[in-house]
């Protein structure tokens, strides 16, 4: 991030070579940095927007009724991002002990939170309001990786076709493809929009880009540690970096800028502090939660599955079918990368518009990034294990594949500067006709993006039925089980009723306990055990209950246990007392 891992020259190429390669990609300033028009970052957001509806269609024709992938854990999410506009309103204080999962607390923690999209719940009321800002957060979940990757490939001096190639490369990357049902893994443009904040502020010594990178890497830190707990390490190991560069070299830093530096890296380590209390909160209280060995090998991915594209990719997913198959589990495994994206790559560690040094730290990051996400499946966790068993947070992610966001980012800035060096080498060939060889650039990014396009299923969940509205809360919905609670969270967003329901990668014992104490519902045990915990009402859904162990609940006889049941047809009310 110091302007010195930029230099020319630094790395055994002429500083004329280094300029003459820089010119070809785009203007540059008296500094040998690159020009970009003041309007340019709000440009490549809304090329990323038009670019994601169009990709997804039809998603955006009926936002308030569909979501993407499946009706499970992209409705659970819809619910916690309202509920974090609706804490936000009523309880900012108290922001995790959301009105899922009662009585566990704080139920927020037991996923991923997304907390930094919780000023969008402040807009619009309701089910179908939440399905219309998770819809709309998906589409800029993309548009926000393509541009944060666009211009940070911008800052390293490429041409806005070839950054075209690092956008799409980045924001449509194969492995994205399995995580479309998942908002806090997809959202990482975050991670590429501060880099490219942080290095353009700390090459141009502007200490207002600075604060704004490390307040955008807090930002993408509130979304989840999931991946927030990896980015953080990522940004450790290149502020070493800067700062052994900046030891040996001693160049001019604005005081402004090292301000800027402590309270951005102060901001990030209080985020960081904070977010983390309520998960260690859940680690105390029950030590189940964390994540073991055994989960971690599980998840951890095989080398083959660098060969494995998702089921839904448009021109990969027949193709590796077989392949895919073999995996564990392939929804956390599928890595394959594109094949045009590698063939760029190759191609963009010759390209002399970047310093050696800049290149050879690209190819060097990716190949670690790529081996640590095979997890414990590679080299049998000697590479992995260490890091697992030192690193502060390492031990609570269970899914060693998802380090593709990092890898990826590598890959698809080699990517765009492999675009460059074709573009670059096409613009002699075409002396009358120079647009052409941006043409070359974008014609790469569209092979790119034919790599990248999912067959994206929408599905359709069911609307609350309107008795629910006014109902006498804490209350139960059966049957519980994973799928269920998801629609029974997002349609507690009218009016976030407290309930024993919820769905997340922790189940707290409240629930376990619920789920496999209450299959006799209605007889004397289940009742008890429901008013000990405060219920008051018990929602059961006719159409769900066949083949569970609450099938015969709807209409099992309720005489001498004190509470009342009222049939609405598809849905049975029972009144606890």
């Amino acid at each position: 991030m110091s302007a010195g891992t930029h230099a020319a020259g630094a790395d055994g190429h002429s500083a004329g070579a280094h300029s003459a390669g820089a010119h070809s990609a785009g203007a540059c300033s008296q500094r040998g940095l690159p020009v970009r028009w003041w309007g340019e970052g709000p440009l490549w957001l809304l090329g990323g927007l038009v670019l994601a509806a169009a990709t997804t269609w039809p998603l955006v024709r009926s936002l308030s009724t569909v979501v993407p992938q499946d009706a499970g854990d992209p409705v659970a999410q819809a619910w916690q991002v309202a509920w974090g506009g609706h804490a936000l309103a009523t309880q900012p204080l108290r922001l995790f002990q959301a009105n899922g999962f009662f009585p566990a607390t704080p139920s927020l923690a037991f996923s991923d939170s997304l907390l930094g999209y919780a000023p969008s719940g402040l807009l619009g009321e309701g089910a179908a309001a939440a399905l219309v800002r998770y819809d709309l957060l998906f589409l800029l979940a993309y548009a926000l990786c393509l541009a944060g990757a666009g211009l940070l490939g911008r800052e390293l001096g490429l041409g806005v076709p070839a950054a075209v190639v690092v956008g799409v490369a980045y924001a449509y990357a194969p492995w994205r493809m399995a995580q479309n049902g998942h908002l806090n893994i997809l959202s990482t443009g975050g991670v590429a929009l501060a880099l490219f904040l942080l290095v353009a502020g700390y090459r141009r010594g502007r200490a207002w880009q600075v604060a704004l990178g490390w307040v955008t890497a807090a930002w993408q830190l509130s979304l989840g540690f999931a991946l927030g707990v990896w980015f953080c390490y990522l940004l450790a190991v290149l502020a070493l970096i800067a700062g052994g560069t900046w030891l040996v070299r001693r160049p001019p830093v604005r005081r402004s800028v090292l301000v800027a530096t402590g309270a951005g890296g102060t901001l990030l380590l209080l985020t960081a502090g904070l977010l983390a209390r309520p998960y260690l909160d859940v680690v105390g209280r029950d030590p189940d939660a964390a994540r073991g060995l055994a989960e971690v090998e599980f998840y951890s991915p095989p080398l083959r599955a660098l060969l494995a594209a998702d089921g839904t990719s448009r021109l990969w997913g027949e193709a590796t079918r077989t392949l895919r198959e073999t995996l564990p589990w392939a929804p956390e495994q599928a890595l394959f990368p594109g094949v045009v994206v590698v063939l760029l790559a190759l191609v963009g560690l010759r390209w002399p518009g970047a310093p050696r040094r800049l290149r050879a730290g690209l190819l060097v990051g990716l190949g670690v990034v790529l081996l640590l996400s095979f997890g414990l499946s590679l080299f049998d966790g000697r590479l992995y294990r260490p890091l697992y068993d030192v690193l502060p947070g390492w031990d609570g992610l269970r899914t060693p594949g998802r380090l593709a966001f990092l890898w990826t980012l590598a890959l698809a800035l080699l990517a765009g500067m492999g675009a460059q060096r074709a573009a670059d080498a096409a613009r002699p060939r075409l002396p009358q006709r120079p647009a052409l060889a941006g043409a070359v650039a974008l014609g790469l990014a569209g092979l790119v993006l034919l790599e990248g396009l999912p067959r994206l299923p929408l599905a359709t969940p069911a609307p609350p039925p309107a008795v629910l509205a006014g109902l006498a809360d804490p209350l139960v919905h059966l049957p519980s089980t994973p799928g269920t609670d998801s629609t029974y969270l997002w349609w507690s967003t009218g009016g976030f009723p407290r309930l024993g329901n919820g769905n997340g990668s922790y189940v707290p014992p409240e629930l376990s306990s619920l789920r496999e104490q209450t299959g006799g519902f209605p007889d004397a045990a289940s009742v008890a055990l429901l008013r000990g915990r405060g219920y008051r009402t018990v929602v059961v859904h006719r159409a769900l209950v066949p083949g569970t162990a609450w099938e015969a609940a709807p209409d099992r006889p309720v005489d001498g246990l004190g509470i009342t049941r009222t049939d609405t047809g598809g849905v049975v009310l029972f009144d606890l007392g």
